[in-house]
């Protein structure tokens, strides 16, 4: 796994995978600080049950993108975020009785993000 840098806002990976795991009720590897216009293979996984991964612009509610994650299973999915900005993630899927509190952020910064 690459190194991470913590930075004020939050981690920065060194190259361009980026790992996070749900397990109740919250999100491993939040928040983190991404690039703008950089292409990210982002690591999805599930330590314990079935989460929903739906990232969501703050500013713009109907651009979202929904995922099942389950234990087991590792999604690897490609992401490129265009604009800077903070998008939240939230647990779509109900996962137990903390299932409302699960949710965290990537916040995407233009250019380099140091």
């Amino acid at each position: 796994m690459p190194e991470l840098r913590q930075e004020r806002r939050g981690l920065r990976p060194e190259g361009q995978d980026v790992y996070i795991g749900a397990f109740q009720w919250q999100w491993d590897g939040l928040p983190v600080v991404l690039e703008a216009g950089k292409q990210y293979r982002v690591h999805l996984g599930a330590y314990d049950v079935q989460h929903g991964f739906s990232l969501r612009d703050q500013e713009d509610l109907i651009r979202q993108f929904n995922l099942q994650v389950l234990p087991g299973y590792e999604w690897v999915v490609p992401m490129t975020f265009d604009e800077p900005g903070t998008y939240r993630l939230i647990c779509n899927e109900f996962c137990g009785l903390g299932h409302r509190v699960m949710q965290n952020k990537l916040i995407v910064v233009e250019g380099d993000p140091s």
